[in-house]
């Protein structure tokens, strides 16, 4: 287990406050709150490991706690905890300590190209200081380590830590400047693809939305519907524009709607247009879903792929849609690291019969154009766009249900091996009435809903499994 679970272990065994723990450990309640939220790791030639296992194994002692009363196991097993990769801090202080840390970065090596005191860089690792110049240290800091990467074989680390899995592909097959490449992604990990404390919240509140049933009524139109046969040659060959923001919720349900009546089987769709900050007319957002649940109710199959790079606030909001026609099994949802340009959005719908296609300059989507067609050449144009982007996607989460035996079974023998590699934690016990959320620290997030029906997601999305790391 990481540090942060090891010395939570031992301070949930006392029952005492924060405060309490760390009067008696020698340091500030502020800092033991960072050590046992995942804000700050000790190195191990600190004195802070000796200090939280006297304090603590003290307390045990006067308690009557025996599994925490040996000072010496309780040191060994904190710093055998600093050998497991930590799960990153919130903050950027955290994450830049983590980035300086793998690549063997020295202070010095951000403050001097910035005229800063390298002591000022530590105090911001070390969460001490909050930099009202942020920007410029992440932004130095990432061309020093796409610099460091490029002379050394560090690359796959850099990208398991950015959280980037199929950046090395496309840093091998970018016909661009691969240091550039990399900075950016680095200086965007850094500054803007954090999660926050709200967007733990938000991970909390969808949790136990599900849990409590609130896509039932939704499901249950899914499951009981019968498949409408369509005909795709009562749709003459056409082309329709739609302008600003208002437009492209009208394009995205002409499109639902022709392909339901052509009697699709097959859809893909991806987007990076911003999911919050525009202004939704009436009740579109309704129309949107119930409208792509008559699409899966209808039988198509439907791989939505998801933008990695989309704020988790947004991605929690996507998947509170998403959530029922998942549990379909009908619809295979994917991510993709890289699909947010700096400078446009995109958005693509394609079927058998008809195409939607948006694109908008980021920050004027209202001021974007959408536009439908039937026309052959342009749906095969479109479908092979998507299955190169599918291509380039990795899976977001697997669903498992209750009338699929050979599935289910296949779920059970890998959550049997991954509960013997990994070590993982029940979460949110204390929240869900009917269903578990078992978080395997290496590999994915296990969302079992056992009531009203059985259905279990096994959850890869990166900035998902690490908003769930953080829950007690």
């Amino acid at each position: 287990m990481a540090f942060s679970s090891v010395l939570n272990e031992y301070c949930d065994l006392l029952h005492c406050s924060n405060t309490v723990i760390a009067q008696r450990c020698g340091m500030s309640m502020s800092s033991l709150s960072r050590y046992r939220h995942g804000k700050r790791t000790p190195s191990d030639d600190s004195t802070v490991i000796r200090q939280l296992a006297r304090g603590i194994s003290e307390l045990a002692r006067e308690q009557g706690v025996v599994e925490a009363s040996s000072q010496d196991e309780i040191d060994r097993a904190l710093r055998a905890s600093l050998s497991v990769a930590q799960p990153l801090g919130l903050g950027f202080s955290a994450r830049l300590d983590s980035l300086m840390k793998l690549l063997g970065m020295r202070n010095s090596d951000i403050a001097l190209p910035l005229h800063l005191d390298s002591s000022y860089i530590s105090r911001i690792r070390r969460a001490e200081r909050t930099p009202n110049n942020r920007e410029r240290i992440a932004r130095a800091a990432a061309i020093t380590a796409a610099k460091i990467c490029m002379e050394n074989d560090v690359l796959d680390k850099v990208l398991g830590l950015i959280g980037k899995q199929e950046g090395l592909d496309d840093l091998q097959h970018l016909d661009l400047d691969q240091a550039g490449v990399l900075s950016h992604a680095i200086h965007a990990w850094l500054t803007g693809a954090h999660v926050t404390d709200s967007d733990i919240s938000a991970v909390v509140d969808l949790l136990v939305k599900v849990d409590q049933g609130y896509f039932l009524d939704l499901f249950n139109r899914i499951e009981q519907a019968s498949p409408y046969e369509g005909d795709v040659c009562l749709l003459e060959p056409d082309k329709v524009f739609y302008r600003g923001s208002d437009f492209m919720w009208k394009a995205e349900l002409a499109f639902f709607d022709r392909a339901i009546k052509c009697g699709a089987r097959h859809a893909m769709l991806s987007s990076d247009m911003p999911a919050m900050g525009l202004e939704i007319p009436g009740n579109a957002a309704e129309q949107y879903q119930e409208s792509l649940a008559d699409l899966v109710a209808n039988g198509c199959d439907i791989t939505v792929i998801h933008s990695w790079d989309r704020p988790l606030n947004e991605a929690v909001k996507s998947m509170e849609m998403w959530i029922p026609m998942y549990m379909t099994n009908r619809v295979t949802p994917l991510y993709l690291s890289g699909m947010e340009s700096r400078l446009f959005c995109h958005s693509n719908s394609v079927c058998e019969c008809c195409v939607v296609s948006g694109e908008a300059v980021r920050g004027h989507e209202a001021e974007g154009q959408y536009y439908m067609s039937t026309y052959p050449e342009d749906i095969e144009y479109y479908r092979r766009k998507m299955q190169f982007i599918k291509e380039r996607s990795s899976s977001m989460l697997e669903v498992y249900r209750w009338d699929s035996p050979e599935r289910m079974a296949k779920f059970e023998r890998d959550e049997a091996e991954r509960r013997a590699r990994d070590d993982w934690r029940n979460v949110l016990k204390s929240r869900l009435q009917n269903s578990n959320v078992i978080w395997y620290p290496n590999d994915c997030l296990v969302f079992s809903l056992l009531k009203p029906v059985q259905i279990n997601f096994v959850i890869r999305h990166p900035k998902f499994r690490y908003a769930v790391s953080h829950l007690p």
